[in-house]
């Protein structure tokens, strides 16, 4: 396991240069956990109070199965917990969304989240983007608090394209979304061979296996790397400052360059 960890990547290698002309690896990115800290209680206090307003019940969203969960497998169990029709909670969902999206709003202002960025996540997705390696975020959050935490944290510009918590159920849902995303914004298609999942726990790791991906996981979220390693990532960090290593993790280079 170790030996993953302490891999050498030469930024400046050629290879670097073939993929920077044609994007031909892109980066699914988690968010909470994996590039910003874990247990944003705005996000959690916008949950609690969009149930309030549209199911009439107070639920603590700690009460819930959070971990590599998605906004809208959340909103889903809230709904089933409280015996709400299938049909009936799928036609309240925008309206419990868009209270969620502007409750985040109006508390968390641009670089409000400025301190909640990971050690090394800004270098590795810069080290990426120069090396023309695509981006898209894969996140469970629903799109606009994403967006306000990627912009709150400073990360807004490294993501043309992304996958959100209010449009797939799952996070293998999430996966083949970011994947269409990014092919439209990138102008190619993706197939999940050329692709690498990087998160924070196991959800992340079977969505990759699910979808035919390539996996990195980090332990800054709710799970140690032990944990992780027992899933099988194809690469296990403690975080994201060995910036060479998970560089070149990502990029699948394998052995030491010449």
């Amino acid at each position: 396991m170790p030996a993953r960890r302490d891999l050498v990547v030469n930024a400046e290698a050629c290879h670097d240069r073939e993929v920077a002309t044609n994007h031909a690896i892109v980066a699914l990115f988690d968010l909470d956990g994996t590039l910003i800290r874990v247990g944003d209680p705005v996000h959690h206090a916008a949950f609690e109070h969009a149930t309030q307003v549209v199911f009439g019940a107070e639920i603590a969203i700690t009460s819930l199965d959070l971990a590599g969960a998605v906004d809208r497998h959340l909103y889903d169990q809230v709904a089933a917990r409280l015996g709400t029709p299938a049909a009936a909670a799928d036609a309240r969902f925008p309206e419990w969304s868009a209270i969620v999206g502007r409750y985040y709003e109006l508390r968390v202002a641009p670089q409000d989240r400025a301190d909640w960025l990971l050690p090394g996540a800004t270098e590795v997705l810069r080290r990426l983007q120069a090396a023309g390696v695509a981006l898209a975020i894969a996140t469970g959050s629903i799109r606009s608090v994403a967006e306000r935490k990627l912009l709150g944290a400073g990360l807004h510009q490294y993501f043309p394209a992304g996958a959100f918590g209010d449009e797939v159920p799952d996070r293998a849902g999430l996966v083949q979304r970011a994947l269409a995303e990014a092919a439209a914004r990138y102008g190619r298609r993706f197939l999940a061979a050329d692709a690498v999942v990087i998160g924070d726990t196991p959800a992340d790791i079977r969505a990759a296996r699910h979808s035919g991906t390539r996996v990195v996981t980090v332990a800054t979220g709710r799970f140690g790397t032990d944990e992780l390693d027992d899933h099988g990532p194809d690469a296990a960090f403690e975080d994201l400052t060995n910036t060479d290593a998970v560089v070149r993790a990502i990029r699948g280079v394998t052995g030491r360059p010449d």
